[in-house]
């Protein structure tokens, strides 16, 4: 019986140990993952998709299908941004500005969402030389329900990476999406029946922030509020099975409420196919500052030292700068890039300049210099009545000798 038990006490072992051999062998060959892997799930039309600081919720079965997203944070009461997908329409170009123009521009061919055939595919992996690198899914919208553009076809390819990937986009440019924090939106249009050669197709695209509590702030290519943005590029590409060429991509704006509407508009390409680059995502890159002067070990020889310095953010933008002296409080310097410290006293100090975005994403600069404002070399006045005590004495002596030659 003892004996028995103790085979069956090493079959036991044996099988064990063969089991963590296999994992083992598993988890180093197959690599389902990188380390810090992405999440992401579906429910018909509807998808989530999550990455180290980045959260997206899609809803492709709602009348207007929109993203919502949001920077992870523990935070309590984290904003949410939203980007809505109105609407494709074809529009006569009245204004001869290659961009749509509410006001004046007549719409002919409106491709509304909600009465089109919608289908979702996914999550599948992006693979790069077998690895998984990222996820991607799949929003496709045919024609209308009940006839009507049977022809037109468009795409939404919705990828989110691990880390930071350069890919090329229209031409030769190339584009950094940031890996973790930016869903990559492929917008591809194929097959739009044109009903004029003059005619021109827009993407309207309405953003905001789902409590409203900030209004976005528009650029040429980008609109922000606070860490969320919802960025495109300047040119697509127009293309077929034997030709390709980047165009131009004119956006134009207007705001309802605190809400952007932004109008993309891409040009006539019949019979052929178009592919365009907008992405949304989370700014979780910091500015840049730099103190141009006082330089790293320099003396300065006034008690009131004038600080300088530069500073740049790509994303959100600066919102502030602030600067402090040794252990001192932070002053708020606003968008001013020089600030003045009075009455410095004689000796070693450092000074800090922090750069806030407007993401409230911080970065600071430090320079240590000194002060010496003695007329003849050492730090401070010590030195100085020293040496004008030593002249004065010398004087005093050399008076009192001539007076008393004579």
């Amino acid at each position: 019986m003892v004996r028995r038990m103790k085979m069956m006490m090493a079959i036991t072992l044996m099988f064990a140990l063969s089991l963590l051999s296999f994992q083992a062998i598993y988890a180093e060959g197959a690599k389902p993952y990188p380390a810090k892997s992405i999440k992401a799930s579906r429910d018909g039309l509807n998808f989530t998709i999550s990455a180290a600081n980045i959260t997206v919720k899609f809803a492709g079965s709602v009348q207007v299908p929109k993203f919502q997203y949001w920077y992870n944070t523990t935070e309590p009461n984290k904003p949410i941004y939203q980007v809505f997908f109105h609407q494709l329409f074809e529009f006569n170009d009245t204004s001869g500005e290659g961009a749509y123009n509410a006001t004046i521009d007549k719409i002919e061919r409106m491709f509304a969402l909600p009465s089109a055939n919608l289908s979702l595919v996914g999550p599948e992996n992006i693979i790069d030389a077998g690895e998984v690198i990222g996820v991607r899914f799949n929003f496709t919208i045919t024609g209308r329900k009940g006839g009507g553009l049977p022809e037109a076809n468009i795409t939404l390819q919705c990828s989110l990476y691990n880390e930071t990937q350069t890919v090329l986009v229209a031409g030769e440019n190339k584009y950094n999406v940031t890996g973790g924090a930016e869903l990559k939106i492929d917008v591809i249009m194929n097959s739009w029946p044109f009903k004029d050669d003059d005619n021109l197709l827009c993407l309207w695209w309405s953003v905001n922030q789902q409590n409203m509590t900030q209004e976005p702030t528009i650029f040429d290519t980008s609109v922000t509020f606070g860490r969320g943005y919802f960025s495109w590029t300047d040119e697509a590409t127009v293309y077929n099975e034997t030709y390709s060429e980047p165009v131009s991509v004119i956006g134009s704006f207007n705001m309802t409420g605190k809400t952007a509407n932004v109008y993309l508009t891409y040009p006539n390409f019949q019979d052929k196919s178009l592919i365009h680059d907008p992405s949304l995502g989370v700014d979780i890159t910091p500015p840049t500052v730099s103190i141009a002067s006082p330089s790293a070990g320099s003396e300065v020889k006034s008690p009131s030292t004038k600080i300088t310095w530069s500073g740049s953010d790509t994303d959100s933008g600066i919102d502030h700068y602030e600067v402090k002296l040794d252990k001192g409080s932070w002053v708020d310097a606003g968008n001013s890039t020089t600030y003045t410290f009075t009455n410095v006293d004689d000796g070693s100090h450092t000074v800090s300049v922090k750069a806030v975005d407007n993401a409230a994403i911080s970065k600071e600069a430090q320079v240590s210099f000194t002060v010496n404002t003695s007329l003849i070399g050492g730090a401070g006045w010590f030195d100085d009545i020293a040496v004008f005590s030593i002249i004065a004495t010398s004087i005093a002596i050399a008076t009192f000798l001539l007076v008393r030659r004579r």
